[in-house]
């Protein structure tokens, strides 16, 4: 909606600023095809203007002066000398904590703006600039920013403008008062891209088919592209690429799971280098320059630095969390225990790698809350993942047991997600057998009575089966293993 020129500040010769015209005005005007401002252009430059007021210092470019009068409204505000994060990932691939560095201030900066009632409604590569010199993030471009109210004036017409490819499902839909939600959609869709390189859904598709698999396709996975990336981070990411705003995490449990993957004060430089450097703040506390303001200075600024959890929960902590999310899961409403256990687990697998139990534990009833939430498949990516992990335990161990009950979830999910019916209880006849033979003294009471409430649940379903669908020996096969698991005491 304007253009913007790099300035010198006349009452500071050697400060830059830039100034955003809203429409230039000038003989090749007409041939570009810029015209004069309409007033509900005016209406939302001013909007812009405000923001800066409001937000400008802190990750936005700090506010310097604005004129609105015509012929040639303009905004000056602080010059960031850098690139733009579209310009960056041209040049660059960056690694996760990398990645990590753009993400985590990209969300605080839009904790402070939804904290103030306004959604960004724009949030792209192009609109977030690194600096050069110290490498801090900045979110740009508050045109089209909306105050959540939806009492609000808008000063929009028509479809709700934004950019296709990082654009929620509900803009696309025609939505004209996205939540703040719709922000956290468009900040998985810029971690997907620099984490895998590419885009959510790819740019070589029309506007409208672009748009449809926005609205109604499955995102893949980051793991699909990186193997290997902590199961926390790949969920966290398809759940802020939820299709219902209703769907998303808590823009602060996105930071919670994202920040221990800052790098620490001392930490090396990437390699190979990146230019612009956004782990420079992280790294090297003290190299980020204090802000622009209209007001005298009052003394130095601290650079707001974000640093590595020095510990992570303990044994004891983890056990005691789960057992907490626990009593919410019997309850049939998973709440702040469990999304506090979601926030700390990448922690607790960093910080206790002897904990292998504990943790993959942790792990599982995380999916299980998931599962009453209706995030089958999240749910169903963790029980996989936990029982490929625990591949080499034995039957007859608590390790072996764990990922028994893993993959008991794992039969949850198939039947949740419509899998083949033969399939789902050949899976459950496997599972059920090597409990009631488990060597030793046999797996918990615990175990035991889920793998009989899966059981049942599977009964259920292959006496439902449509005539072919099963073997008809199966109902018999389920029945005589039923018999020898325990029912709920």
């Amino acid at each position: 909606m304007g253009v913007v020129y790099r300035a010198t500040d006349d009452r500071h010769a050697e400060r830059a600023v830039a100034v955003k015209f809203l429409w230039p005005r000038d003989p090749e005007a007409t041939l570009r095809g810029y015209r004069t401002p309409t007033p509900q252009e005016l209406r939302r430059f001013d909007r812009e203007c405000e923001m800066h007021q409001r937000f400008g210092g802190r990750g936005v470019p700090a506010f310097v002066h604005a004129d609105l009068s015509p012929p040639r409204p303009y905004l000056v505000t602080e010059y960031v000398d850098g690139d733009d994060l579209h310009a960056f990932l041209t040049r660059n691939r960056p690694t996760l904590s990398a990645a990590a560095c753009v993400i985590v201030p990209l969300l605080e900066v839009l904790g402070r703006v939804h904290g103030a009632g306004v959604v960004h409604r724009d949030v792209k590569p192009a609109n977030i600039l690194l600096a050069r010199r110290d490498g801090v993030v900045y979110l740009t471009d508050f045109g089209i920013a909306l105050p959540k109210d939806p009492a609000a004036t808008r000063y929009t017409n028509g479809r709700t403008p934004g950019t296709i490819g990082y654009m929620a499902p509900e803009i696309h839909r025609g939505e004209r008062n996205p939540g703040p939600e719709a922000d956290l959609y468009s900040v998985a869709c810029i971690a997907f891209q620099m984490v895998t390189g590419r885009l959510v859904f790819e740019a070589g598709h029309s506007d409208y088919d672009l748009a449809r698999l926005h609205c109604e396709e499955r995102p893949p996975l980051l793991s699909d592209d990186v193997p290997g990336l902590p199961s926390e981070i790949v969920d966290i990411t398809d759940r802020m690429l939820a299709k219902s705003p209703a769907d998303r995490p808590p823009l602060e449990l996105a930071l919670e799971i994202w920040r221990p993957l800052l790098p620490s004060p001392g930490d090396s430089s990437p390699r190979p280098a990146l230019d612009p450097d956004p782990t420079l703040p992280h790294r090297t506390p003290g190299t980020a320059a204090a802000p622009l303001s209209e007001a005298a200075p009052t003394g130095p600024r601290r650079p707001r630095v974000h640093r590595r959890p020095v510990g992570g929960p303990t044994r004891s902590a983890l056990r005691n969390l789960c057992a907490e999310a626990e009593i919410e899961i019997e309850r049939g409403e998973p709440d702040k225990a469990v999304d506090e256990l979601t926030a700390v687990l990448l922690r607790a697998e960093q910080c206790l790698p002897g904990a292998v139990r504990e943790v993959q534990s942790a792990r599982l009833v995380v999916a299980r809350a998931q599962m009453l939430r209706g995030e089958t498949a999240s749910a169903g990516r963790i029980c996989r993942d936990v029982a490929r992990r625990l591949a080499d335990a034995s039957a007859g161990t608590d390790t072996g047991e764990l990922r028994a009950r893993a993959r008991l979830v794992a039969v949850q999910v198939m039947t949740a997600e419509g899998s083949p019916v033969q399939a789902v209880a050949d899976t459950w006849l496997e599972l059920a057998e090597e409990l009631a033979f488990w060597p030793g003294p046999g797996p918990s009471r615990q175990t035991r009575e889920f793998c009989r409430e899966v059981g049942v649940e599977v009964k259920e379903l292959v006496l439902d089966a449509r005539q072919g669908e099963v073997s008809p020996a199966l109902p018999e096969a389920i029945r005589k293993l039923l018999d020898r698991l325990p029912g709920p005491a």
